[in-house]
């Protein structure tokens, strides 16, 4: 895939960007943002290639051959910036996704939600262990390596962009979706295990994205069915929710995602965050 065509999606798509204050560095794609094959295929785009650009489509390859065509359709009629890849096989995957740059008049943007590695989505592959696992490794080497790991078997596969790790605080034990998906429930904790997580992914060239801010955590029903609400005060939101992603910010990680959640706190027109006007929260210095 052309580097120049991946980093102008990063760039469209508006993922979180900040600076790694600790390292004093940019993160790397931001180099990209005045790039010149970038900026003219800026001036050579219609609005609705533009918005276009900001939507990702799924792509189901277990579903086979009538599910491939229509979405080779959808990338020749919308022409959009990604595909999210879901179930299916390896061989499968990666000649599905071959097959769509192929077609696609600018690089498509691969996107996977693998946050214990590729077996999330695709089989026959290496299952590594649950966030709740790791969560208990007090070594960090063999978190970073695992983080390392993944981004080498998701490049392989022609894969650019990983939707974890998830670095919501596991403080409800009721919760039906988060549980051992996140590291545990001390919130430093789960902030440099994420970290560790995110920063071998980014350094083997995955884009990382943490996920659900604002914290997904302490909710007791399933945001993919039911909108949850959360009553916390903002002073608890900014203690203890939010920690994780803004020490991941202040890390210089690539991509955060936002949740279906509504936080009256922080919006009470009983919208979900993920549709908020206030969506551009600021998260406070400490």
């Amino acid at each position: 895939m052309n580097l120049q065509g991946r980093f102008l999606i990063v760039f469209l798509i508006s993922i979180v960007l900040s600076t790694n204050l600790n390292a004093q560095q940019e993160p790397p794609f931001l180099k990209f943002k005045n790039d010149k094959w970038v900026t003219e295929q800026l001036a050579i785009m219609t609005l609705e290639e533009k918005i276009a650009q900001l939507m990702t489509i799924s792509v189901y390859p277990e579903q086979g051959e009538t599910s491939k065509n229509k979405t080779i359709e959808q990338i020749k009629l919308y022409k959009p910036g990604g595909i999210l890849m879901m179930q299916g096989t390896p061989l499968e995957s990666a000649s599905w996704i071959n097959e769509f740059q192929q077609i696609s008049k600018v690089p498509l943007l691969v996107a996977i939600d693998g946050e214990w590695g590729m077996s999330m989505r695709i089989d026959s592959v290496m299952k590594f262990p649950y966030a709740q696992a790791i969560g208990a490794v007090l070594d960090s080497t063999y978190i970073y390596q695992m983080g390392r790991d993944f981004a080498v078997q998701l490049r392989m596969m022609g894969i650019h962009m990983n939707f974890a790790p998830v670095a919501d605080i596991n403080t409800n034990p009721l919760n039906p979706v988060i549980n051992f998906r996140s590291f545990g429930e001390n919130k430093i904790n789960v902030a440099k295990k994420a970290w560790w997580v995110a920063k071998g992914m980014q350094d083997e060239g995955i884009i990382p994205v943490a996920k659900h801010f604002p914290g997904h955590g302490d909710t007791d029903t399933d945001s993919h069915k039911i909108l949850p609400f959360l009553t916390h005060s903002k002073e608890r939101m900014d203690s203890l929710e939010t920690y994780p992603f803004r020490y991941l910010t202040n890390k210089g990680i690539t991509g955060i995602m936002t949740a279906h959640l509504n936080v009256a706190s922080i919006d009470n027109s009983l919208n979900p965050s993920s549709l908020s006007k206030k969506n551009c929260y600021r998260l406070p210095e400490k």
